[in-house]
């Protein structure tokens, strides 16, 4: 997906979820800044809702870290 219909999408997802889900597991309060695949495509996840899940950009950077350092 991309373009306007992106943009769309990630507007609707963050005024429904606006909290970044890694941290409110920690107890911490911060914003969601990026829509991540929960399994990403590259791995076989999907591009539906169920797989989605907003992250604030430190927690997303912290989880394509950890997935890349799987791929081999």
């Amino acid at each position: 997906m991309r373009g306007s219909s992106l943009q769309a999408r990630r507007a609707n997802w963050f005024a429904r979820f606006p909290l970044c889900v890694a941290c409110e597991k920690l107890g911490r309060v911060s914003a969601a800044e990026q829509l991540d695949h929960i399994i990403p495509l590259h791995l076989g996840g999907s591009d539906s809702a169920p797989n989605l899940q907003g992250l604030c950009i430190p927690c997303h950077a912290t989880k394509t870290a950890a997935e890349l350092r799987g791929r081999h």
